[in-house]
């Protein structure tokens, strides 16, 4: 299974664009799009749908790395609901640790 940096540039590669013209496209650095490549960051959920608007072939990889978008969920998650998770009433710390 490759990674999903992997996929990103060869989908990149694929329409024949520089990390670079990517950027401007997504409106973030081209040092943002290396570092997804690497798999030295994970694309934020916002940005995970504007590649999917330019790359919708990228929707199979990403459901292949699942667990990377689930964890920035529970991250997104705990952040508004002042570290819990967001069940009614939490006592569960179903989210600890991810």
């Amino acid at each position: 299974m490759s990674s999903l940096g992997y996929s990103i540039r060869n989908a990149r590669l694929r329409a024949n664009l520089s990390q670079e013209d990517l950027a401007k496209r997504l409106k973030i650095t081209q040092g943002t799009i290396s570092f997804w490549e690497r798999d030295v960051e994970t694309p934020t959920l916002d940005n995970l749908i504007k590649l999917l608007s330019h790359f919708p072939d990228l929707l199979g990889d990403i459901r292949v790395h699942q667990q990377e978008v689930i964890k920035q969920l529970r991250q997104i998650e705990r952040a508004l609901f002042d570290g819990q998770c967001a069940c009614e009433n939490c006592n569960c710390n179903a989210h600890s640790g991810t």
